[in-house]
């Protein structure tokens, strides 16, 4: 999808998200932080929306530990922004750091949706030029190349993931 529709579907979750048409999926996309699928033209970025959950991890390290009521104490407010920035938010550096492993966790996901989406839903599609048998076919090969890639993983890798 696109990113305003990439938008539009995690604000309908529930998470606070900035933009409409452009905001943070590309500002994460452009900082490396945020993967992305494949390209629309040549200045347009696709997302899969299991990328969500990336940008979920990443927007709970953006949390600002301010109580909501500080804005009542609008003249010390500046000074106290000023004093959690410098001590208390994780420097950018970590979310970088920690974005790789996110990154790879989504990527795993999408290559294995072909083989278990289908039975998460009840939903099967076809292209036109596929009979059913063809697909199942097709499918079977793609599950046995996912289930070797899986196996070749280092399992101690992906557990600090």
């Amino acid at each position: 999808m696109n990113e305003a529709k990439l938008i539009s579907f995690v604000k309908n979750i529930g998470i606070d998200i900035s933009g409409i048409i452009k905001g943070d999926p590309s500002d994460f996309n452009q900082r490396g932080w945020l993967g992305h699928d494949e390209t629309e033209q040549k200045d347009t970025v696709m997302f899969h929306p299991f990328r969500l959950y990336v940008i979920y991890k990443i927007l709970e390290l953006c949390k600002i530990p301010i109580a909501l009521s500080s804005s009542l104490s609008r003249d010390r407010l500046p000074e106290h922004v000023k004093f959690v920035a410098k001590n208390l938010m994780r420097p950018v550096g970590h979310i970088e750091a920690a974005t790789a492993g996110w990154n790879l966790i989504v990527e795993l996901a999408i290559i294995m949706e072909p083989i278990y989406w289908p039975d998460i839903t009840g939903l099967v599609s076809y292209s036109g030029f596929l009979t059913e048998g063809d697909y199942n076919k097709k499918l079977c090969t793609y599950r046995e190349e996912a289930i070797k890639l899986v196996k070749s993983l280092d399992m101690t890798k992906w557990s600090n993931y």
